[in-house]
């Protein structure tokens, strides 16, 4: 069975698979980062895995939604105060893995 994927279809994907090159992107800048003074201001910053994963998400979805303008122009989209699908898209990939993060770092 030959499965087809519209252009709709793979137009979506390819948003999804750039949202999560944009997520990994935030990660990576602070996974590689070794410099303990910044280690300690985020930790001291964000208080918690949930607020610093809250942070890592609203800044990827900003990045994301910015790239992606003209998908989400409110003429095309009713509003642009609904975005949760996006936050539940980044919480169900990267969600633990970020927070995990964060835990290692600051504990």
């Amino acid at each position: 069975m030959k499965i087809i994927i519209t252009e709709s279809q793979n137009y979506i994907l390819r948003r999804i698979q750039q949202l999560n090159d944009i997520v990994e992107n935030e990660i990576n800048l602070f996974k590689i980062n070794e410099n303990p003074i910044l280690n300690h201001y985020w930790c001291k910053e964000y208080k918690s895995a949930d607020n610093f994963f809250k942070e890592k998400c609203e800044l990827s979805i900003h990045e994301f939604i910015s790239q992606n303008w003209d998908f989400f122009h409110p003429e095309k989209s009713k509003s642009l105060d609904s975005f949760h699908f996006l936050n539940k898209l980044v919480e169900e990939k990267y969600g633990n893995y970020i927070r995990n993060m964060f835990v290692r770092k600051c504990q």
